[in-house]
């Protein structure tokens, strides 16, 4: 299986509940 979507380096490492790099998680934190 290949890699579709790899996260940015600018991304953390930590646990998102949606993907990675969106702005979902952001708007789920506020």
């Amino acid at each position: 299986m290949a890699v579709v979507f790899k996260k940015p380096a600018l991304i953390r490492d930590e646990p998102f509940h949606y993907c990675p790099g969106c702005t979902h998680c952001i708007v789920h934190r506020l």
